[in-house]
């Protein structure tokens, strides 16, 4: 049965929290951020209570210990700014990752894993099971998104690192646990502007596309037994590539 004529009765049965890990780093950049004011902050009135500036100007270098608290406010309001920044950047990555997932609620598949672990393959954003088979990998893009000798544009705005390798690399991963059936790999840029269009065996697409992409991907006949026991298996996979502490408490 062709996909594109299956009538979409039911929602498909989600396993997983979508961006947990760019939540964590969310969280993690956000303290880091809020302590490093807080020591500025701190240093700045001790230093107030120890002359301030003034009794700097007057002393010069002679004056240690404002020298080097000076030094200190100075390293934290820098990291302070670059934590901000960096939290900035997790929280963007949290809203798109939500956007793919409430966006595939209207696919005709039958499973979808958000947050999946593929050992060495990489973590993958979302794998969507029965009766195709496709990974997505999930940036925050805005507008036309080109590609210029495997660098993903976003507009003017570079896509860190390598989004096509990555996806590719995680979706023969995601092939060897599905029992070696083709995986469709799917690179969500949540606001691109232009059409999806392919690149290297990917598949480049908005997330206001990405229902009808998925929908129109390869049908392996995965049944909706198959595909839910499929993503069970994935999402309650242990870490394979972690070791396990042998030190005894």
């Amino acid at each position: 049965m062709s996909i594109k004529n299956r009538t979409i009765t039911s929602m498909p049965k989600f396993y997983g929290k979508p961006a947990l890990h760019a939540q964590k780093l969310y969280k993690i950049a956000s303290l880091r951020a809020i302590s490093a004011w807080a020591v500025a902050v701190l240093v700045i009135i001790s230093i107030n209570e120890m002359g301030g500036i003034k009794n700097f100007t007057e002393k010069g270098f002679k004056s240690f210990s404002i020298t080097a608290m000076l030094v200190v406010a100075v390293c934290a309001v820098h990291l302070a700014r670059k934590e901000h920044v960096n939290a900035h950047k997790a929280k963007a990555g949290v809203d798109a990752e939500y956007q793919v997932a409430k966006a595939l609620k209207n696919s005709s598949a039958f499973a979808v894993v958000n947050g999946a672990l593929l050992g060495k393959g990489g973590d993958a954003d979302h794998i969507v099971l029965g009766p195709m088979a496709v990974l997505i990998e999930t940036k925050h893009g805005k507008g036309e998104v080109s590609i210029q000798s495997s660098v993903v544009f976003a507009g003017r705005k570079k896509i860190p690192k390598d989004p096509i390798s990555q996806v590719n690399r995680q979706s023969a991963a995601l092939s060897k646990r599905i029992n070696g059936k083709y995986v469709q790999a799917i690179l969500c840029v949540t606001q691109m502007s232009n059409s999806p269009f392919r690149y290297n065996g990917v598949i480049i697409c908005s997330s206001k596309d990405l229902a009808k992409v998925v929908n129109d991907s390869q049908n392996h006949g995965i049944t909706k037994l198959e595909a839910e026991n499929f993503a069970k298996i994935i999402h309650n996979e242990p870490v394979p590539y972690k070791k396990i502490s042998s030190k005894k408490n």
